[in-house]
C-alpha cells in the first residue's frame, strides 16, 4: 500500500504541471468521459 501513497496525490492538492505557469487543483481521480454514440 505504500506504493500508492508515493504515486498519487490526495484530492485537493495544488500542483504546478511541468512547463506550466498556472497552478491546478486535483479534485478527482479515475474520471471517465461518457459519450453517446450516434444511432
Amino acid at each position: 500500500m505504500q506504493f500508492f501513497k508515493e504515486k498519487f496525490l490526495p484530492n485537493g492538492s495544488i500542483v504546478l504541471l511541468k512547463g506550466g505557469t498556472k497552478k491546478v487543483v486535483i479534485y478527482g481521480r479515475k474520471q471517465l468521459l461518457m459519450v453517446e454514440e450516434p444511432v
